[in-house]
Protein backbone atom coordinates (compact mmCIF):
# COMPACT_ATOMS: atom_id res chain seq x y z
CA UNK A 1 0.00 0.00 0.00
CA UNK A 2 1.31 3.22 -0.69
CA UNK A 3 2.22 5.20 2.42
CA UNK A 4 0.67 8.85 3.08
CA UNK A 5 2.05 11.68 4.06
CA UNK A 6 1.29 11.86 8.16
CA UNK A 7 -0.74 14.79 9.12
CA UNK A 8 -2.83 15.27 12.27
CA UNK A 9 -6.37 16.65 12.09
CA UNK A 10 -6.61 19.39 14.58
CA UNK A 11 -10.02 20.49 13.85
CA UNK A 12 -12.82 19.40 11.56
CA UNK A 13 -14.85 22.56 10.09
CA UNK A 14 -17.50 22.55 7.65
CA UNK A 15 -16.17 21.13 4.38
CA UNK A 16 -12.55 20.85 4.96
CA UNK A 17 -9.81 20.45 8.24
CA UNK A 18 -7.14 21.92 10.05
CA UNK A 19 -4.20 20.02 10.27
CA UNK A 20 -0.38 19.84 11.63
CA UNK A 21 1.65 18.46 8.44
CA UNK A 22 4.96 15.95 10.01
CA UNK A 23 8.36 17.75 9.04
CA UNK A 24 9.08 15.54 5.35
CA UNK A 25 11.76 15.81 2.80
CA UNK A 26 10.40 16.59 -0.41
CA UNK A 27 11.94 15.70 -4.25
CA UNK A 28 11.03 18.94 -6.55
CA UNK A 29 11.33 20.18 -10.20
CA UNK A 30 10.36 23.06 -11.57
CA UNK A 31 8.33 22.93 -14.68
CA UNK A 32 6.78 25.54 -16.86
CA UNK A 33 3.20 25.56 -18.48
CA UNK A 34 -0.23 24.31 -17.65
CA UNK A 35 -1.13 21.79 -14.38
CA UNK A 36 -1.07 18.88 -17.13
CA UNK A 37 1.69 19.96 -18.85
CA UNK A 38 4.11 20.67 -16.21
CA UNK A 39 2.61 17.68 -13.82
CA UNK A 40 3.29 15.19 -16.91
CA UNK A 41 6.86 16.64 -17.44
CA UNK A 42 7.94 16.67 -13.49
CA UNK A 43 6.43 13.22 -13.04
CA UNK A 44 8.53 11.50 -15.40
CA UNK A 45 12.06 12.88 -13.60
CA UNK A 46 10.36 12.53 -10.34
CA UNK A 47 9.36 8.66 -10.90
CA UNK A 48 12.98 8.50 -12.82
CA UNK A 49 14.91 9.37 -9.47
CA UNK A 50 12.24 7.71 -7.16
CA UNK A 51 13.04 4.11 -9.32
CA UNK A 52 16.52 4.15 -9.24
CA UNK A 53 18.05 6.88 -12.21
CA UNK A 54 19.89 8.46 -8.93
CA UNK A 55 23.73 9.12 -8.27
CA UNK A 56 23.18 5.45 -5.76
CA UNK A 57 20.71 3.29 -8.32
CA UNK A 58 18.41 3.64 -4.89
CA UNK A 59 14.96 2.59 -5.58
CA UNK A 60 12.75 4.84 -3.19
CA UNK A 61 8.91 3.72 -2.58
CA UNK A 62 6.30 6.35 -4.18
CA UNK A 63 3.97 7.93 -1.55
CA UNK A 64 0.93 10.32 -1.84
CA UNK A 65 0.19 12.59 -2.68
CA UNK A 66 2.04 13.86 -5.25
CA UNK A 67 2.31 18.12 -4.72
CA UNK A 68 1.72 21.29 -7.03
CA UNK A 69 2.36 24.67 -6.15
CA UNK A 70 1.65 27.48 -8.98
CA UNK A 71 4.67 29.39 -9.28
CA UNK A 72 5.06 32.64 -12.10
CA UNK A 73 5.94 30.96 -15.01
CA UNK A 74 4.59 27.02 -14.23
CA UNK A 75 4.40 24.48 -11.38
CA UNK A 76 6.91 22.75 -8.46
CA UNK A 77 5.67 19.39 -8.65
CA UNK A 78 6.71 17.42 -5.24
CA UNK A 79 7.06 13.88 -4.36
CA UNK A 80 6.80 13.22 -0.72
CA UNK A 81 9.98 11.31 0.49
CA UNK A 82 8.91 8.09 2.71
CA UNK A 83 8.52 9.43 6.80
CA UNK A 84 11.60 6.93 7.46
CA UNK A 85 13.85 9.00 4.81
CA UNK A 86 16.42 10.91 6.05
CA UNK A 87 17.85 13.89 4.08
CA UNK A 88 21.49 12.85 4.44
CA UNK A 89 20.35 9.22 3.40
CA UNK A 90 18.64 10.85 -0.04
CA UNK A 91 21.26 9.98 -2.83
CA UNK A 92 21.80 13.48 -4.77
CA UNK A 93 19.51 14.67 -7.67
CA UNK A 94 20.63 15.64 -11.01
CA UNK A 95 20.53 19.51 -11.52
CA UNK A 96 17.12 19.78 -12.50
CA UNK A 97 15.93 18.01 -9.25
CA UNK A 98 15.58 19.22 -5.43
CA UNK A 99 16.15 17.85 -2.27
CA UNK A 100 14.91 19.93 0.59
CA UNK A 101 13.80 18.88 4.35
CA UNK A 102 10.35 21.00 4.79
CA UNK A 103 9.24 21.79 9.02
CA UNK A 104 5.92 20.80 8.40
CA UNK A 105 3.13 22.73 9.91
CA UNK A 106 -0.66 23.75 9.71
CA UNK A 107 -2.40 23.92 6.66
CA UNK A 108 -6.07 24.02 5.82
CA UNK A 109 -7.04 21.22 3.80
CA UNK A 110 -10.51 21.09 1.51
CA UNK A 111 -10.70 17.42 -0.18
CA UNK A 112 -12.52 17.00 -3.46
CA UNK A 113 -12.99 14.12 -6.39
CA UNK A 114 -12.86 14.23 -9.79
CA UNK A 115 -10.58 14.42 -13.18
CA UNK A 116 -8.66 17.37 -11.53
CA UNK A 117 -7.90 19.72 -14.28
CA UNK A 118 -6.13 23.29 -13.82
CA UNK A 119 -9.83 24.96 -13.95
CA UNK A 120 -11.22 22.64 -10.94
CA UNK A 121 -8.23 23.29 -8.52
CA UNK A 122 -8.39 27.01 -9.23
CA UNK A 123 -12.20 26.87 -8.81
CA UNK A 124 -11.69 24.58 -5.24
CA UNK A 125 -9.07 27.13 -4.56
CA UNK A 126 -10.57 30.18 -4.39
CA UNK A 127 -14.00 29.24 -2.91
CA UNK A 128 -11.77 27.47 0.03
CA UNK A 129 -9.75 31.22 0.74
CA UNK A 130 -12.90 33.07 0.28
CA UNK A 131 -14.57 30.40 2.87
CA UNK A 132 -11.47 30.71 5.29
CA UNK A 133 -11.63 34.67 4.82
CA UNK A 134 -15.26 34.77 5.78
CA UNK A 135 -14.23 32.40 9.10
CA UNK A 136 -11.76 34.92 9.88
CA UNK A 137 -8.73 31.98 9.57
CA UNK A 138 -5.31 33.55 8.30
CA UNK A 139 -3.91 31.88 5.75
CA UNK A 140 -0.69 32.46 3.06
CA UNK A 141 -1.97 33.35 -0.72
CA UNK A 142 -0.09 30.06 -1.34
CA UNK A 143 -1.94 27.10 -2.33
CA UNK A 144 -0.69 23.73 -3.06
CA UNK A 145 -2.40 20.92 -5.25
CA UNK A 146 -2.54 17.83 -3.51
CA UNK A 147 -3.38 14.46 -6.16
CA UNK A 148 -3.76 11.00 -4.36
CA UNK A 149 -4.42 8.59 -7.31
CA UNK A 150 -2.81 7.53 -10.22
CA UNK A 151 -4.31 7.68 -13.92
CA UNK A 152 -6.03 4.40 -13.44
CA UNK A 153 -8.49 5.17 -10.89
CA UNK A 154 -12.13 6.57 -12.21
CA UNK A 155 -12.53 10.37 -11.86
CA UNK A 156 -15.03 10.38 -9.33
CA UNK A 157 -12.87 8.16 -7.05
CA UNK A 158 -9.68 10.18 -6.93
CA UNK A 159 -8.75 12.45 -4.30
CA UNK A 160 -7.51 15.63 -4.61
CA UNK A 161 -7.24 18.33 -2.34
CA UNK A 162 -5.86 21.92 -1.83
CA UNK A 163 -3.87 22.79 0.88
CA UNK A 164 -3.45 26.33 2.21
CA UNK A 165 -0.91 27.37 4.85
CA UNK A 166 -2.19 29.04 8.06
CA UNK A 167 -0.67 31.87 8.94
Amino acid sequence: MTEIQKYRVLESKSGFEIRDYEPHILLTTLETGSLSSAGNRAFSRLAAFIFGDNQKSQKIAMTAPVLEQPSSDGYSVSFVMPADMRLEDMPAPNPTLKIEQKPGGKFAAIEFSGLASEALFKKKELVFKSKLSKLGIKFVDSPIYARYDGPWKPGFLRRNEVLVPLS
